[in-house]
């Protein structure tokens, strides 16, 4: 029997027209001796890690404190929101649920516990120096609504952390014009009570976000001695 090399094989068969079959080899319509590799399999659902559910907020109590209705219009010419005895229609602010109001900035699930004009004689702070007490802990920020009267308002709000105390600014836009601050509208009123009535001039109240120092914990929020300021709601982020 005559044993010929694999070079002699090779040059007889294409010579032929075929084609030599070697051993080990892999063969397809397009390739001859390359192994098809199939795509590594993907990791099932379970294996990947799962996103960590986003930090409830935080809603700061406010209601023993509210020392203003700003949803009355009085003959008088004293009270009201502006101490003039203007204020806001309440069947224009945002329903509720449950006491509670969602809002998203796009990052952060908010909630606010807002108060209802309807069933709540008093439903803002205007601010006169209260020291509100928070849950201690570590927070990135703070979401006001309120609004200003007889004008633009900017001040500061006094936080006390465990490493110390801090300024924090807040600025809030007349309560019925443009926002100059760079304010959320959070609900808009298409007219506004008055002694005599109502009268068709839009007002709003507005949603601030203030960054915090979130390498220390929060314990209180101090505001300002300033009646023009009103505070509606307070949240913090973790």
């Amino acid at each position: 029997m005559k044993y010929y090399s694999v070079a002699v094989i090779m040059a007889v068969a294409l010579m032929l027209g075929g084609m030599a079959i070697l051993p080990g080899c892999i063969t397809s319509d397009e390739t001859i001796g390359v192994a098809q590799v199939p795509p590594p399999a993907k990791a099932p659902d379970s294996a990947k890690p799962k996103p960590k559910p986003p930090k409830e907020t935080v809603c700061v109590a406010l209601t023993e404190m509210f020392n203003n209705n700003g949803f009355e219009a009085r003959a008088d010419q004293t009270g009201g929101l502006d101490g003039y005895g203007d204020g806001f229609q309440p069947g224009e602010m945002p329903k509720t649920k449950d006491g509670k109001t969602p809002y998203t900035d796009g990052k952060t699930k908010v909630v606010f516990a807002m108060p209802d004009p309807n069933k709540q004689q008093m439903n803002n702070i205007a601010a006169n120096g209260e020291t509100i007490k928070v849950k201690a802990g570590k927070y990135k920020a703070l979401y006001v609504i309120g609004t200003a009267t007889n004008g633009d308002m900017e001040v500061n709000l006094e936080l006390e952390y465990n490493s110390g105390k801090k300024a924090a600014a807040l600025k809030f836009t007349d309560w019925c014009a443009e926002p100059a601050f760079g304010e959320v509208v959070y609900a808009k009123f298409n007219k506004r009570l008055i002694p005599a009535g109502t009268e068709d001039k839009a007002c709003c109240i507005w949603m601030q976000k203030i960054e915090l120092d979130g390498s220390s914990k929060l314990k209180s929020i101090t505001l300002p001695v300033k009646f023009d300021v009103h505070i509606f709601a307070m949240t913090l982020a973790p």
